[in-house]
């Protein structure tokens, strides 16, 4: 439609009311001089009222041709084709003509911007297509392209088009014979709310996909909104897998594991099952050696073998660290069950995780195995009653299969259980060290600290706990190399505070350090060793072999030795001129009360004689009150160290004001009391 095209209306309506104003002056010239029987003002009212029927009669004649036209644009408008074009004829008033030309110019405007908007929308992969739906004459118009949204993208495809009702049902039809829809309610809404699942057929390449629908009715207009939900859902569907399942090697949870175990038992109380237990020997040693990645490999390898049992339909779990779990259930007899754990197990026992081209580590399991009903009726102690089973295998004969024993279980459970509380405290360090100030006798000064291990667990909570367990299990290097490598690691933390202050460890009398450790350690030894004091405990005869070494620290890093609890054990003088000490540490059985018992007072007199024959200074330990620090001064000991002076604190801390005072003011009340 040409916009030049079209009389402008304001000189349609001149030239009326010029044809109208000429009529009328004819009419009146005819009426003057051909009617001479009136008067002028008669004439001149008949010529008016004649000449205003007139201008009425034009006047609607006038806006009927306006309203035709305008009755004929909005016509046009409803007629909009099924591209959603919209096509205006030519009139012949010009401002009608403009005015059709604008609203076109608006609809091209409106539409180019949905189009930007719907192709944004498109490229960041959130397809969109609205459907809105003429009740009255039953057809749809659609805003939206259904080729990305179903992804399989068109570019010619139209973003705006009209259908009839038979239209759009064989629009559907082609979608459902290209792809398979199958709906799920993932949740449900007052509005409806529905998830399709968009799976394509062999003619077509594409993904799985999920649309979410909804349905709404707005003003009696009925939309139906379909979006791209498949980032959404799938984001909701990785959520649900990362709650319920191992990352690292894609069997449940510890969590989902018990939900479903639960949950089959509540639902199947008379099916026979088997709790099965896979403990993994070698992880700590390919962690150590070859480092946390190939550790992750030995993990996923035995996890892809002790994960054949879910061919089984059994539920497979990897707990903690080397831990997997197995719930299977059976229908015959045990034997059944025991012979599909052999197959796993040698399985696992004939396979090698390779390294490199030249070297291989071999996968190692202990296996432990309890009875549903027999053994246990409940998800918990099933899980306990397997890993008591396991950890019998484990400390007989490992990589072997071992059933549970209630006999066995209630002579040695508590025991067991303690040395494994023991390896998990040697092996994850759950232990830390408070430091005890040891004091000057004279100055009140803080001479140095004895760093005091606290065991961090429930079931093993002081040091004899630990060494009680340790012992027997030959765990007592262990303790010492924990011992040396937390104390060590927090002097480094505190070395400002600690200065030139001496700090007195605690060293098991029959053990040393392995030679791997002392050289993992040998720059702290370096930088700290003129502060550390190696104190020999006395719960235990020295040999010259472990003495010697211990010397050779002495040596090397300029460290000090001191004798503990000297008066206890095995100490004798035999064992002071073995140890050649530069501390001799009194037992606190000898502090106590020692200023009323005079057989205490004279067993350390003389050593507080010998010791300056063998140039040693005296630490009098476990002062516990005013009397006992008094006597304790009076008779010349160098150090004192006790819960009176201060208790062990985690955070490295000064004596009080008020003790060093005490110390200080001894010569006051030796006079007082003279």
């Amino acid at each position: 439609m040409g916009k030049k095209k079209g009389i402008s209306a304001f000189l349609q309506i001149s030239v009326i009311m010029t044809i109208v104003l000429l009529v009328q002056d004819v009419i009146f010239y005819i009426i003057f001089f051909k009617i001479n029987g009136l008067e002028i003002r008669e004439h001149i009212l008949l010529t008016i009222a004649l000449s205003t029927i007139v201008a009425i009669l034009l006047t609607i004649l006038v806006a009927k041709i306006l309203s035709e036209q305008v009755r004929s644009m909005v016509k046009e408008m409803e007629d909009i084709d099924k591209d959603g074009q919209i096509m205006f004829s030519e009139t012949s008033i010009k401002e009608i003509n403009l005015l059709k030309n604008k609203i076109v110019k608006m609809s091209e405007d409106l539409e180019e911007t949905y189009l930007q908007m719907q192709n944004l929308l498109e490229i960041m992969g959130h397809g969109i297509v609205i459907l809105e739906e003429n009740p009255e004459d039953k057809t749809y118009t659609r805003t939206g392209r259904v080729s990305f949204l179903l992804q399989n993208p068109n570019p010619k495809e139209k973003a705006i088009q009209r259908y009839t009702k038979e239209e759009i049902e064989e629009l559907i039809k082609s979608i459902i014979s290209d792809y398979k829809v199958s709906t799920a309610v993932l949740e449900q809404t007052d509005d409806g709310v529905k998830i399709m699942k968009i799976e394509s057929r062999e003619s077509l390449d594409c993904p799985t996909f999920y649309l979410k629908y909804l349905r709404k009715v707005v003003d009696s207009r009925i939309f139906h909104l379909y979006t791209d939900y498949t980032q959404e859902y799938l984001d909701i569907v990785n959520l649900e897998y990362e709650k319920n399942y191992d990352t690292l090697t894609k069997l449940l949870n510890r969590s989902y594991f018990k939900k479903r175990v639960e949950d089959y038992l509540t639902t199947n109380p008379n099916q026979k099952a088997a709790m099965l237990m896979w403990d993994l020997d070698n992880l700590k040693f390919i962690n150590d050696i070859y480092g946390h990645d190939w550790g992750d490999e030995y993990l996923k390898e035995a996890a892809e073998i002790i994960g054949l049992f879910g061919l089984e339909k059994a539920f497979v779990s990897r707990f903690a660290g080397d831990e997997f779990f197995v719930f299977l259930s059976y229908s015959g007899d045990k034997e059944e069950v025991r012979k599909k754990v052999q197959n796993i197990q040698d399985r696992l026992l004939g396979s090698k995780l390779r390294i490199s081209d030249s070297e291989k580590v071999k996968i190692r399991a202990s296996v432990g195995i309890c009875w549903y009903p027999e053994d246990a009726d409940n998800y918990d102690e099933l899980y306990k009653y397997a890993d008591f089973a396991m950890y019998g295998a484990k400390h007989s004969d490992k990589g072997t299969i071992n059933e549970f024993d209630r006999e066995l279980y209630e002579k040695e459970y508590i025991i067991l259980s303690a040395k494994e509380e023991l390896n998990k405290l040697i092996e994850k360090k759950m232990v830390d060290f408070a430091f005890q100030p040891i004091v000057e006798a004279k100055t009140g000064e803080v001479y140095g600290y004895e760093a005091l291990m606290r065991p961090m667990s429930e079931i093993l909570e002081t040091v004899s706990d630990v060494m009680f367990v340790a012992k027997p299990q030959f765990k007592l290097a262990q303790i010492e190399q924990l011992t040396f490598e937390c104390v060590l690691d927090k002097i480094d933390r505190n070395s400002t505070f600690i200065g030139n202050k001496k700090i007195f460890i605690n060293s098991i009398a029959s053990k040393t350090l392995p030679k791997e450790f002392e050289k993992i350690m040998r720059e702290k030894f370096k930088a700290y060793g003129e502060r550390i004091v190696i104190e020999i405990t006395e719960a235990e005869e020295i040999n010259d072999k472990t003495m010697a070494v211990k010397q050779g620290y002495k040596k090397d890093y300029s460290c000090m030795i001191a004798v503990d609890d000297f008066g206890a054990g095995y100490s004798s003088d035999k064992t002071l001129l073995k140890i050649k000490p530069d501390f001799i540490k009194i037992d606190m059985h000898l502090i106590r009360n020692i200023q009323n018992d005079q057989e205490k007072q004279q067993r350390v007199a003389n050593l507080i004689e010998y010791s300056s024959i063998i140039n040693a200074k005296i630490i009098a330990e476990g002062i516990e009150n005013l009397e006992e620090l008094d006597y304790l001064i009076s008779i010349g000991v160098d150090y004192i160290q006790g819960f009176y002076l201060c208790k062990p604190e985690f955070q490295i801390c000064d004596i009080s004001d008020r003790i060093k005072a005490e110390i200080l003011d001894f010569d006051k009340r030796k006079n007082r009391k003279g």
